[in-house]
C-alpha cells in the first residue's frame, strides 16, 4: 500500500522528469528553429523543474517524525519551503502540498 508521503513523490518526480524532457525538446526545436519564444518556454520548464525540486525538499522535511526540538513532528514546515518562483512571464507560481 502506498502512503501520500510516497503518491506525492512519485508524483513530483514525474513532473520533474516531465518537465525537463519538455524544456530539452523545446529547447532544441527553438535553437533549431531560430525560435525565441520557444526557447523562453524552455526557459519557463526549467523554473517549473526547481519548484517541484523545491516541493520535494519541502515535503521529505515535514514528513521528518518528531524529535526534541519538534515534538510535534515537522508536518506544518511545509509552508516555510513553498516556493515563489518568478518565471520568465512574470507570473507568480505558489506551489502547496498539504501533507499528514
Amino acid at each position: 500500500m502506498n502512503t501520500k508521503q510516497q503518491i506525492a513523490t512519485r508524483t513530483i518526480v514525474f513532473s520533474i522528469v516531465g518537465n525537463a524532457a519538455l524544456a530539452l525538446i523545446k529547447a532544441v526545436a527553438g535553437v533549431a528553429g531560430n525560435s525565441f519564444a520557444l526557447i523562453a518556454d524552455a526557459i519557463e520548464s526549467l523554473t517549473d523543474v526547481l519548484s517541484s525540486i523545491l516541493v520535494l525538499v519541502g515535503i521529505r522535511y515535514a514528513t521528518k517524525p518528531p524529535d526534541d526540538n519538534h515534538p510535534y513532528g515537522h508536518g506544518r514546515a511545509e509552508p516555510n519551503q513553498n516556493p515563489i518562483l518568478p518565471p520568465p512571464t512574470g507570473r507568480l507560481k505558489f506551489v502547496r502540498l498539504p501533507v499528514d
